[in-house]
């Protein structure tokens, strides 16, 4: 791996890392020298040596984290059953790659994280079990999954195995290009309006409250556009990363796209109205379409009030 090699994994890989491997302490293991390739970068890294009891409470915890390592073949055997010769049956393995599994949907629900499953355990044999889960289809590619033999990350490869996939994996490449610019617009946003005074969110409240407008939103139009404009400039995705394509794009993807871009399917998600605001209203079996087309100055800055104004 070229020193080139690193710097780009250290540019699109920023933020703590966790691994979750049962061998993470036992010295002459594979997941030990990977963990050593991320030593190496100065990256801070949460080491556990088992699934947390708790998935989806652990993984709420997740924000920030930029690379999550997780072992497949846990080993449910407390040392004692191991001391008294216990063996490992097919149900106890069964089970433990079960709590790996609810592990790994709860990350892929409560945050949106590349999950790098790393394991001795064949490759096919982990597919396998996460179609089985419905983590894995034919018809939708599970992007956040990354799946690697711990020998083929072995000798330094661990980053320019990372490389690769998110090369090839535009929406991951994405996520990471667009995160790190918002981390260093949302760093320089904060500074510049600490050094200009150190209560510049009170200064905003009092004087959107003299001019009688709504301080609370206010105060998030103004973060919103300061960050906007500076991500702007801050967030680049190189061309290269797009190359091919170029071809025909079926109607039906970029219906998906446009809708997902235009519409938010969850009502109840909007916070507050805008001009343009198109509500789909389905009531006694009749759907309708109704286009909010008041000026924004006319607005009422209340969730209830705008689901009962269209109820």
């Amino acid at each position: 791996m070229t020193e080139q090699d690193k710097i780009e994994s250290r540019k699109l890989f920023n933020g703590i890392a966790v691994i979750i491997d049962d061998e993470i302490a036992k010295e002459d293991s594979g997941i030990v020298e990977i963990a050593k390739q991320l030593d190496e970068q100065q990256i801070p890294t949460l080491k556990l040596s088992e699934i947390p009891p708790q998935p989806e409470e652990f993984a709420q915890n997740l924000y920030g984290v930029s690379i999550l390592i997780v072992d497949w073949k846990f080993n449910p055997l407390s040392s004692a059953d191991k001391a008294s010769g216990v063996t490992l049956t097919d149900t106890l393995t069964a089970k433990a790659e079960s709590e790996v599994i609810a592990f790994i949907k709860a990350v892929l629900e409560k945050t949106y994280c590349p999950v790098f499953i790393f394991s001795q355990e064949n490759t096919e044999h982990i597919n396998e079990r996460l179609r089985e889960a419905g983590l894995l289809t034919d018809e939708k590619k599970q992007v956040r999954l990354l799946i690697k033999s711990k020998s083929a990350l072995l000798g330094g490869k661990l980053f320019s195995e990372i490389n690769e996939w998110t090369d090839s994996n535009l929406p991951i490449y994405v996520l990471k290009v667009w995160e790190e610019a918002a981390r260093k617009s949302k760093l320089a946003m904060f500074a510049d309006l600490e050094s200009k005074h150190h209560s510049w969110p009170k200064v905003i409240w009092d004087t959107s409250r003299s001019d009688h407008t709504d301080p609370s939103d206010e105060l998030s139009k103004t973060l919103t556009n300061i960050f906007a404009n500076r991500i702007a400039f801050n967030c680049q995705f190189e061309k290269e990363q797009f190359s091919g394509s170029n071809g025909e794009i079926p109607l039906e993807d970029m219906r998906a796209v446009l809708e997902a871009e235009r519409y938010i399917s969850d009502i109840a998600s909007i916070c507050k109205p805008a001009p343009g605001d198109l509500f789909k209203v389905e009531k006694d079996g009749t759907v309708s379409y109704l286009l909010n087309i008041r000026a924004q100055c006319n607005l009422l800055h209340s969730k209830k009030l705008v689901f009962e104004g269209i109820a």
